[in-house]
């Protein structure tokens, strides 16, 4: 999930506490992550993911003026290339957005469609819906869905969004 703007004073409260709480510690006084994850730090807005690398995506997207679409998308495609064993491109991604500046709730239906031999008729036929195969599944809708949600109400283009992405892939 990524958000920017929202509850300003509730985060900004919590920014000052964690400014004030780090200025008062020596050298001494620092202590190692305690979940092994690299701290990402940013000043443009929040973004929450799975792994840092997908933080970290989405928060470049950020810092170059883009929205919440644009981290959102750019840290699915660093997700795809880095979180590969529980995360990919071929399936499918429902998304729901709130834009704040025209008070609307979108709704992009990331599910993908059924194969074309995925029909009533087959499966009535067949006297069940197959539990595997080509005809169990929905064509994927990632990238589809991705790259319409970043046309429609992004605002860096898909070239931009995939740099992290390609980056990621190329180490």
């Amino acid at each position: 999930m990524i958000g920017v703007g929202g509850v300003r004073s509730s985060l900004a409260a919590l920014l000052i506490t964690a400014h004030a709480t780090t200025l008062a510690l020596g050298a001494d006084d620092i202590a190692g992550s305690s979940t092994y994850r690299p701290e990402v730090v940013g000043r443009v807005g929040v973004v929450a993911a799975g792994r840092h690398f997908a933080a970290e995506a989405a928060m470049r997207m950020l810092a170059r003026g883009g929205t919440a679409v644009d981290g959102g998308v750019a840290a699915t495609f660093a997700a795809a290339v880095t979180e590969i064993s529980h995360f990919g491109l071929g399936g499918e991604v429902p998304i729901i957005l709130y834009l704040g500046d025209r008070n609307e709730v979108v709704v992009i239906n990331g599910q993908g469609s059924a194969p074309a031999a995925a029909s009533v008729e087959t499966f009535r036929a067949a006297q069940r819906i197959p539990p595997s195969g080509p005809s169990a599944g929905t064509i994927p809708a990632v990238v589809d869905a991705l790259a319409f949600a970043l046309a429609e109400v992004g605002t860096l283009s898909l070239r931009d969004v995939l740099e992290p992405a390609i980056a990621l892939a190329v180490r």
